[in-house]
Protein backbone atom coordinates (compact mmCIF):
# COMPACT_ATOMS: atom_id res chain seq x y z
CA UNK A 1 0.00 0.00 0.00
CA UNK A 2 1.22 3.26 -1.08
CA UNK A 3 0.02 6.77 0.14
CA UNK A 4 1.47 10.28 -0.99
CA UNK A 5 1.01 13.49 0.68
CA UNK A 6 1.63 16.65 -0.99
CA UNK A 7 2.38 19.81 0.62
CA UNK A 8 2.85 23.31 -0.81
CA UNK A 9 4.46 26.51 -0.31
CA UNK A 10 3.71 29.71 -1.77
CA UNK A 11 5.16 33.09 -2.36
CA UNK A 12 2.45 34.40 -0.60
CA UNK A 13 -0.11 33.10 1.64
CA UNK A 14 -3.25 34.91 -0.35
CA UNK A 15 -2.63 33.31 -3.75
CA UNK A 16 -3.82 31.31 -6.44
CA UNK A 17 -0.77 30.55 -8.69
CA UNK A 18 0.71 27.51 -8.61
CA UNK A 19 3.45 26.22 -5.76
CA UNK A 20 6.84 27.77 -5.43
CA UNK A 21 8.45 24.16 -4.21
CA UNK A 22 6.20 21.32 -3.42
CA UNK A 23 6.96 18.51 -0.98
CA UNK A 24 5.57 15.06 -1.42
CA UNK A 25 6.22 11.99 0.98
CA UNK A 26 5.50 8.86 0.05
CA UNK A 27 4.53 5.87 2.52
CA UNK A 28 4.65 2.93 1.98
CA UNK A 29 3.70 -0.53 3.54
CA UNK A 30 4.70 -3.55 2.94
CA UNK A 31 3.13 -7.41 3.52
CA UNK A 32 4.03 -7.40 7.20
CA UNK A 33 2.48 -3.98 8.22
CA UNK A 34 6.02 -1.77 8.13
CA UNK A 35 6.07 1.44 7.51
CA UNK A 36 9.02 2.86 5.48
CA UNK A 37 9.06 6.85 4.14
CA UNK A 38 10.89 7.77 1.39
CA UNK A 39 10.88 11.79 1.02
CA UNK A 40 10.90 13.50 -2.77
CA UNK A 41 11.20 17.09 -3.25
CA UNK A 42 10.76 18.58 -6.92
CA UNK A 43 11.62 22.43 -7.11
CA UNK A 44 9.33 25.14 -8.74
CA UNK A 45 10.21 24.98 -11.95
CA UNK A 46 8.89 21.32 -12.26
CA UNK A 47 7.05 21.80 -9.30
CA UNK A 48 4.06 22.78 -11.59
CA UNK A 49 4.35 19.10 -13.90
CA UNK A 50 5.58 17.40 -10.81
CA UNK A 51 2.35 18.47 -8.94
CA UNK A 52 0.61 17.01 -12.03
CA UNK A 53 2.90 13.80 -12.61
CA UNK A 54 2.53 12.82 -8.82
CA UNK A 55 -1.22 13.04 -9.05
CA UNK A 56 -1.29 11.09 -12.58
CA UNK A 57 0.80 8.46 -10.67
CA UNK A 58 -1.57 8.05 -7.91
CA UNK A 59 -4.46 7.64 -10.58
CA UNK A 60 -2.32 5.17 -12.51
CA UNK A 61 -1.82 2.85 -8.76
CA UNK A 62 -5.16 3.38 -7.58
CA UNK A 63 -6.88 2.34 -11.23
CA UNK A 64 -4.27 -0.67 -10.79
CA UNK A 65 -5.51 -1.70 -7.97
CA UNK A 66 -8.89 -1.64 -8.67
CA UNK A 67 -8.50 -3.33 -11.68
CA UNK A 68 -7.28 -6.01 -9.84
CA UNK A 69 -9.75 -6.01 -6.94
CA UNK A 70 -12.84 -5.72 -9.23
CA UNK A 71 -11.85 -8.54 -11.32
CA UNK A 72 -9.89 -11.08 -8.48
CA UNK A 73 -12.05 -9.92 -5.08
CA UNK A 74 -15.47 -8.92 -6.50
CA UNK A 75 -18.33 -10.43 -8.15
CA UNK A 76 -21.99 -9.95 -8.89
CA UNK A 77 -24.95 -11.54 -9.24
CA UNK A 78 -28.04 -11.26 -10.74
CA UNK A 79 -31.32 -9.75 -9.24
CA UNK A 80 -34.84 -9.96 -10.21
CA UNK A 81 -36.54 -7.05 -10.73
CA UNK A 82 -39.93 -6.06 -12.13
CA UNK A 83 -39.67 -5.94 -15.95
CA UNK A 84 -40.38 -2.71 -16.24
CA UNK A 85 -37.39 -1.26 -14.37
CA UNK A 86 -34.65 -2.48 -16.38
CA UNK A 87 -34.42 -4.61 -19.61
CA UNK A 88 -31.15 -5.41 -19.86
CA UNK A 89 -31.49 -7.22 -15.92
CA UNK A 90 -29.41 -5.79 -12.90
CA UNK A 91 -26.96 -6.96 -10.84
CA UNK A 92 -26.37 -6.67 -7.36
CA UNK A 93 -22.38 -6.73 -6.13
CA UNK A 94 -21.94 -9.68 -4.01
CA UNK A 95 -20.57 -9.62 -0.36
CA UNK A 96 -17.34 -8.85 0.62
CA UNK A 97 -14.96 -11.86 2.25
CA UNK A 98 -12.94 -10.35 5.66
CA UNK A 99 -9.51 -9.55 3.26
CA UNK A 100 -11.59 -8.45 0.86
CA UNK A 101 -12.86 -5.68 2.88
CA UNK A 102 -9.40 -4.94 4.11
CA UNK A 103 -8.35 -4.20 0.40
CA UNK A 104 -11.21 -2.50 -0.50
CA UNK A 105 -10.72 0.14 2.51
CA UNK A 106 -7.22 0.37 1.44
CA UNK A 107 -8.41 1.36 -1.90
CA UNK A 108 -10.95 3.77 -0.52
CA UNK A 109 -8.71 5.67 1.69
CA UNK A 110 -6.08 6.22 -0.84
CA UNK A 111 -8.47 7.50 -3.28
CA UNK A 112 -10.21 9.76 -0.90
CA UNK A 113 -6.88 11.22 -0.01
CA UNK A 114 -6.45 11.73 -4.15
CA UNK A 115 -9.54 13.32 -4.82
CA UNK A 116 -9.33 15.32 -1.27
CA UNK A 117 -5.96 16.99 -3.16
CA UNK A 118 -7.16 17.06 -6.66
CA UNK A 119 -10.64 18.97 -5.22
CA UNK A 120 -8.22 21.68 -2.78
CA UNK A 121 -6.39 22.23 -6.29
CA UNK A 122 -9.67 22.90 -8.23
CA UNK A 123 -11.33 24.98 -5.84
CA UNK A 124 -7.83 27.17 -5.39
CA UNK A 125 -7.87 27.72 -9.21
CA UNK A 126 -11.98 28.40 -9.18
CA UNK A 127 -11.90 25.75 -11.88
CA UNK A 128 -15.29 25.69 -14.02
CA UNK A 129 -15.48 21.91 -13.75
CA UNK A 130 -16.03 21.13 -10.11
CA UNK A 131 -19.07 19.66 -10.08
CA UNK A 132 -18.35 17.62 -13.12
CA UNK A 133 -15.63 16.42 -10.88
CA UNK A 134 -17.40 15.71 -8.02
CA UNK A 135 -20.10 13.80 -10.15
CA UNK A 136 -17.35 11.88 -11.31
CA UNK A 137 -15.91 10.83 -8.20
CA UNK A 138 -18.99 9.69 -6.48
CA UNK A 139 -19.77 7.42 -9.41
CA UNK A 140 -16.05 5.80 -8.75
CA UNK A 141 -16.78 6.01 -4.70
CA UNK A 142 -20.20 3.83 -5.10
CA UNK A 143 -18.33 1.28 -7.04
CA UNK A 144 -15.35 0.65 -4.75
CA UNK A 145 -17.84 0.68 -1.65
CA UNK A 146 -19.78 -1.85 -3.59
CA UNK A 147 -23.24 -0.31 -2.19
CA UNK A 148 -25.53 0.22 -5.75
CA UNK A 149 -27.07 -2.00 -8.05
CA UNK A 150 -25.70 -2.66 -11.33
CA UNK A 151 -26.93 -2.57 -15.04
CA UNK A 152 -24.29 -4.40 -16.21
CA UNK A 153 -23.70 -7.62 -16.31
CA UNK A 154 -19.58 -8.46 -16.19
CA UNK A 155 -16.92 -6.88 -13.93
CA UNK A 156 -15.54 -6.62 -17.28
CA UNK A 157 -17.92 -3.50 -18.44
CA UNK A 158 -18.19 -2.45 -14.26
CA UNK A 159 -14.39 -1.63 -14.51
CA UNK A 160 -14.17 -0.27 -17.91
CA UNK A 161 -16.92 2.16 -16.61
CA UNK A 162 -14.42 2.87 -13.30
CA UNK A 163 -11.53 3.62 -16.05
CA UNK A 164 -13.90 5.89 -18.18
CA UNK A 165 -14.27 7.97 -15.24
CA UNK A 166 -10.95 7.95 -13.46
CA UNK A 167 -9.86 9.22 -17.23
CA UNK A 168 -12.20 12.15 -17.06
CA UNK A 169 -10.81 12.89 -13.62
CA UNK A 170 -7.81 12.70 -15.22
CA UNK A 171 -8.37 15.43 -17.38
CA UNK A 172 -9.96 17.92 -15.26
CA UNK A 173 -7.17 17.99 -12.83
CA UNK A 174 -4.60 18.56 -15.71
CA UNK A 175 -6.58 21.51 -16.90
CA UNK A 176 -5.12 24.43 -14.92
CA UNK A 177 -1.81 23.23 -15.44
CA UNK A 178 -2.55 23.70 -18.91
Amino acid sequence: MRAVFVIAEYQNENTTDFPKKVYTCCRTQDYNGRLAERPSNQEAGAGQLGVLANINQSFDEIEEQLKYFIHNNSSIEHVEMPIEYVSSGTYAWVRLKQNELYMQNSILSAYLNLITICDLILRNVKSPHIKEFAKSTELVLSYIGQNTLLFFESLEKVFADIKEELDVQRVIIAQPYQ
